[in-house]
């Protein structure tokens, strides 16, 4: 999507000829920005280049400090571990609730709590877990009662 690069571009939030927009050791060539907001659409376009070029320059600030952000919040995404800090082997667990309540309950007790059974009884009482469970069971219910009908 953009031009980035890591280090010191240069001192200070933008170079003197504002080729770069910079934060912390990212920095993206402006033209960069530039060149995405007219990718978008003639209407993107032609409002970007009504603005006022002050306008125009905050418009390149505010999209390079989103797009800095992003880069910098999946830079602190981490791969899930096993003890041993491996990669772990297997798929990633559902986590959506869409994906959660269609799993038959057997194999929701299985792949889900029992493999984390250990690290939630931690931080869970027992009664905590029973009402997972519970609250499982209703929902699993309460989906294949409004799908099979």
């Amino acid at each position: 999507m953009f031009e980035i690069e890591f280090g010191d571009v240069d001192d200070g939030e933008a170079c003197k000829d504002n080729t770069y927009v910079q934060q912390g050791s990212l920095g993206i060539p402006a033209m960069a920005i530039v060149n995405h907001i007219e990718n978008q659409s003639l209407f993107t376009r032609d409002c970007y280049e009504r603005l006022e070029t002050t306008d125009q320059q905050d418009v390149i600030n505010r999209i390079t400090m989103y797009a800095m952000a992003l880069i910098a919040g999946l830079q602190s995404v981490m791969a899930e571990r096993d003890s041993a800090n491996r990669a772990l082997d297997k798929d990633a667990l559902p986590v959506l609730f869409a994906q959660l309540v269609k799993l038959h309950h057997g194999v929701f007790l299985k792949d889900v709590l029992d493999s984390f059974r250990q690290h939630v009884s931690s931080f869970w009482s027992e009664e905590s877990v029973e009402q997972v469970e519970a609250k499982h069971r209703k929902q699993l219910r309460h989906h294949l009662a409004r799908h099979h009908q």
